[in-house]
């Protein structure tokens, strides 16, 4: 029997044992970066990004070197081909920089660029639940929106801490709208 029989099987097995391997590895450093404030996408995440970055590169690259994309035939094709490549290599180093951190009076969206909202003026947090995943909403009062995805690692432990640093910055008798909806 041909080893190729086994490779439909065996590929998605493969993903899902590195993926769950990576995930228990990297929930420790979660963990200890997360008890000083700061949340990041999961390590499985970003190498299966890289790792989808690299294969889309090398499967354009081999596919040119080989004659099955001409340049002067499909210039267009090409320069599609390279710009979707920029493209995915841009989401993998954004994922390697992503980051939410919680100080003592302010949370911030790092990536590329930081965006921040200070707790005290912070007007609703709202927990969006969509077909597949969840986000939370952060709306502040520079008619700002900061999004958090729950591609983060801890997210409930992110959306409790958030909601208690929220409720301690606005006192008693604050006017911070904490609520979870559906949006489907």
């Amino acid at each position: 029997m041909s080893p190729t029989v086994w490779l439909p099987l065996l590929v998605p097995s493969t993903f899902v044992v590195v993926k769950h391997g990576l995930n228990i590895i990297g929930e420790k450093h979660a963990e200890q970066i997360s008890n000083g404030g700061v949340y990041r996408i999961s390590i499985a995440s970003r190498i299966f990004v890289i790792a989808g970055a690299c294969f889309i590169t090398w499967l354009f690259s081999n596919s040119y070197a080989h004659g099955y994309i001409l340049w002067p035939k499909d210039k267009a094709l090409v320069l599609f081909f390279i710009f979707i490549i920029g493209f995915l290599w841009l989401a993998a180093m954004s994922s390697f920089f992503y980051r939410v951190r919680l100080t003592e009076d302010r949370i911030e969206l790092i990536g590329f660029s930081t965006k921040y909202a200070r707790y005290s003026e912070i007007n609703n947090i709202r927990l969006v639940q969509g077909r597949t995943s969840r986000s939370v909403i952060v709306e502040y009062a520079r008619s700002g929106r900061i999004r958090l995805s729950d591609q983060l690692q801890l997210f409930d432990k992110l959306y409790a801490n958030l909601q208690d640093r929220v409720i301690k910055a606005h006192g008693i008798g604050g006017n911070a709208k904490i609520s979870a909806t559906s949006d489907v």
